[in-house]
């Protein structure tokens, strides 16, 4: 028996031939295409910004925390990156608490930090935990990534579980190239699906706040493409209540 599913933008969850019903009407799989979806279009986008919103500000208001320590011991600590020359570093969707405030402490050279988001200054305004609402000597950029202007070349960029809420993959890895120069770091972690799992997923599920389903065929040759390895990892993961896998790498631009 197909399970459905289809979760809105409230977070409201339907099963059955109600969430059927609802994917028949609205469902990502006219983004699905050969490496998965990875574009969607902006009224898509904008719909996963409100259910971005809302989960932080209303379901999740009084936490302080997205997985930020999770990811820092997947990652053995940040190990790899101790005593590196970094002196400049960009988090990519960094949320309302980031990762940078994990990996800094293993950059004693570090001069200059940015932090990007679209809903930046929201969490700065209303989110009570905002890690970074009331620090000094940061830059703050209230942006997509896809629509970030590319002005200067950074040491480090960090993207972790930013994916699955963006609209435009292919841009995203242009713009990381812009802000990367030969022996530049990057550190990332995301889902990824086997080919099948991702369509099967576009055609009977739906989560308002997660419409990227990237192959990992697509994201490893896209990543392997512009950065050799110094540290991955990857685990098995069960995501939309389907097979996923979890990768967690750190490379150096070629």
């Amino acid at each position: 028996m197909i399970k459905y599913k289809y979760v809105n933008e409230n977070a409201e969850v339907y099963e059955n031939e109600v969430a059927k019903r609802l994917l028949e009407e609205h469902s990502d799989n006219r983004f699905f295409g050969n490496n998965g979806i990875i574009q969607i279009d902006k009224k898509r986008w904008e719909e996963a910004q409100r259910y971005e919103s809302s989960e932080w500000l209303e379901r999740c208001a009084n936490i302080n925390n997205d997985r930020n320590d999770f990811h820092e011991e997947i990652f053995e600590n940040y190990n790899m990156l101790t005593d590196l020359p970094i002196e400049s570093m960009i988090e990519l969707g960094c949320g309302p608490f980031t990762n940078a405030r994990n990996i800094i402490k293993k950059l004693p050279s570090i001069q200059e930090l940015t932090l990007l988001d679209p809903l930046a200054h929201t969490y700065m305004k209303e989110h009570i935990n905002c890690s970074y609402k009331n620090v000094d000597n940061i830059s703050i950029v209230n942006s997509s990534i896809e629509d970030f202007k590319v002005e200067k070349i950074y040491d480090l960029v960090i993207m972790i579980n930013v994916l699955e809420h963006c609209f435009d993959i292919p841009k995203i890895f242009e713009n990381i190239d812009k802000m990367t120069k030969k022996g530049s770091y990057f550190v990332y972690a995301d889902v990824q699906f086997d080919y099948d799992v991702a369509k099967r997923i576009s055609e009977i599920k739906y989560n308002s706040g997660h419409p990227i389903r990237v192959t990992k065929d697509y994201i490893n040759n896209t990543i392997s493409s512009l950065f050799d390895p110094i540290f991955h990892k990857t685990f098995e993961e069960i995501v939309a209540g389907e097979q996923a896998e979890e990768w967690y790498f750190v490379g150096k631009k070629k």
